[in-house]
């Protein structure tokens, strides 16, 4: 029984861990990335245009 519950509670841990790194990974590279901001994308382009 007690084998069941270690397991479980890992299994949460290692669920909400990968959310949580995931969620946090992503914040970064959308942070980063130029591109997944439109309003930061389109003073480059208009920049780009002569």
């Amino acid at each position: 029984m007690t084998v069941v519950v270690v397991t479980v509670v890992h299994g949460c841990c290692c669920y909400l861990t990968s959310r949580y790194l995931i969620s946090r990974v992503g914040r970064a590279l959308r942070q980063t990335n130029p591109l997944a901001h439109p309003e930061v994308r389109r003073p480059t382009s208009a920049f780009l245009t002569p």
